[in-house]
């Protein structure tokens, strides 16, 4: 099969605070439009690649130069997606008439290797470095945890608030060892626990809208989040928002981030809606 018409381009924001951390042009990358659509984005830590699900269901896998290494075409549509860091297994969540499933697929070929029922609402997956999958069931407020080929798991409760709390979207930190998790109620409440489920950091924004797949993390002490296709820097030490400028005024209201990555140390991954800048490659340096 043929590589897909894929280059990367740039885009720097004009609006970034100096003392905060900044965004720079990525020097290896061409600036070159491509076609490739992307709707899911997601990368592996230790053999630092990327993975790409765009709108014809295919995946996509990058390394860190931003080379097509592969690309196969699922037979059906993913809600999300992860990989286990280290191995040749991407893990795929499928809604099908109010039931969840996992899909493990091997990432050149694309066959099935297992799959599993979940026996709640889950939302949002991640994999460790040991291949344990951690799923945010909604309902029960907690965190579960599969082994990778067992549909028996382990589970921890986030630590309780004076509210419900609904973890919507789970991602592994690039340390690999611990777990920003996303609630929906209330909107923008983040916390970080490490993989034993001790909690590690809260913090929390007044914004009241959320995207899925719009965070990512760049190290322990920050976070990137999307608010109406806008990125914003979130210091997790002083739990604060910093808008690191809307990149639509930057060069043009086209510009509609929804999804992101950041691989370490150096490379932040924007997935737009627009037809003209499908994806934007950054070299972001994080305090």
């Amino acid at each position: 099969m043929s590589s897909p018409e894929i280059s990367f381009t740039h885009l720097v924001t004009m609006e970034t605070d100096p003392q905060r951390p900044l965004f720079y042009p990525f020097p290896s990358l061409s600036m070159e439009s491509h076609k490739l659509r992307a709707l899911m984005i997601t990368v592996d830590y230790v053999r630092e690649l990327v993975f790409l699900y765009d709108e014809d269901r295919q995946i996509h896998t990058f390394n860190k130069q931003l080379q097509h290494l592969n690309q196969f075409k699922l037979n059906f549509h993913v809600e999300s997606i992860t990989t286990a860091p280290d191995s040749n297994l991407i893990f795929l969540k499928q809604s099908l008439c109010k039931e969840t499933f996992i899909q493990v697929v091997d990432m050149f070929s694309g066959s099935l290797v297992t799959s599993w029922k979940l026996s709640s609402c889950h939302m949002g997956i991640t994999c460790d470095s040991s291949g344990n999958l951690y799923t945010c069931d909604y309902l029960n407020s907690r965190i579960k945890i599969f082994d990778m080929f067992e549909p028996v798991s382990t589970s921890f409760t986030l630590s309780p608030m004076n509210f419900q709390l609904t973890p919507y979207t789970v991602k592994l930190a690039p340390d690999k060892f611990s777990i920003l998790v996303q609630n929906l109620e209330p909107a923008f409440f983040f916390q970080v626990y490490d993989l034993c489920g001790n909690l590690l950091k809260t913090f929390s924004n007044n914004k009241e809208n959320y995207v899925r797949d719009s965070f990512t993390t760049a190290n322990m002490n920050c976070a990137i989040v999307c608010i109406h296709h806008e990125l914003h820097f979130l210091d997790q030490q002083s739990d604060t928002m910093i808008t690191l400028g809307g990149f639509g005024r930057t060069i043009g209201s086209f510009i509609r981030p929804f999804a992101i990555a950041f691989l370490p140390p150096d490379l932040f991954i924007i997935c737009n809606e627009s037809v003209s800048y499908p994806i934007q490659c950054l070299n972001f340096q994080p305090f």
